[in-house]
């Protein structure tokens, strides 16, 4: 299998190369009858006006302080979030979108942290390399990544190379697109995923490829691809 990892003029490279690792009664009886049924009755609607008379309070009290708690959470600072990823290198030109806006801003390499949600996006000619806690991820040119959590990144397009060390099960790393999904067992990958077309080459390690409910294990030196048509091929 070519290595492309080596090539100097592919900025992923130098990446890879720079960055660590849900009866009827009587008529009185029956006025008597009617009489304290008639008292009953109206006890009864008295005890129910009087039980939803407070009901009413409770809930115009409940709702005020609803309320008040509603602005006083308003007025307090948004809760901070935990970034799942730390940019480690850009080169070129790296945008990234939050999961609450719809503007692509300038990545730089002294940004503080990306969040859950965030997606980045590399021109050609560009690349970014990321630090998941002890998981190394390079993002090649001309690609969209979504990450999803400290242990699971959407390739919607384009490349990325994975390297996540020891293979300590807390290293973990899943690769998710609409074509399948694989999931390293402590090794060196990469993940091609554009126009159809889908490749995992595996550098050191294993890899399981999950498709549906089919599995495919690879192995160090191993490519498996995936053809238009959804057959598997290693």
């Amino acid at each position: 299998m070519s290595d492309p990892l080596h090539a100097t003029d592919d900025p992923l490279a130098r990446l890879i190369h720079d960055a660590g690792r849900r009866a009827a009664p009587p008529a009185q009886a029956y006025e008597r009858s009617l009489d304290a049924a008639t008292e009953v009755g109206r006890r009864t609607v008295r005890r129910a006006r009087l039980r939803r008379a407070g009901a009413l309070a409770a809930c115009a009290a409940a709702l005020s302080a609803g309320v008040v708690a509603f602005v006083i959470r308003l007025d307090a600072p948004p809760p901070m979030r935990e970034p799942v990823a730390q940019v480690a290198r850009v080169i070129g030109d790296v945008r990234v979108r939050s999961a609450l806006s719809q503007e692509w801003r300038s990545l730089q390499e002294e940004h503080r942290g990306l969040h859950s949600g965030d997606v980045l996006h590399t021109e050609r000619a560009s690349a970014v390399a990321l630090r998941l806690g002890d998981v190394s991820v390079r993002v090649a040119g001309g690609a969209e990544v979504a990450l999803e959590s400290r242990s699971r990144l959407r390739l919607m397009n384009g490349k990325v190379y994975i390297d996540t060390g020891s293979g300590e099960v807390e290293n973990q790393m899943l690769i998710v697109t609409d074509a399948g999904s694989v999931a390293d067992i402590g090794t060196q990958f990469e993940v091609l995923y554009q126009d159809s077309r889908y490749r995992v080459r595996v550098r050191e390690g294993h890899v399981i490829l999950q498709r549906g409910e089919h599995r495919r294990r690879g192995s160090a030196g191993d490519e498996i691809n995936i053809d238009r048509s959804g057959a598997v091929r290693v």
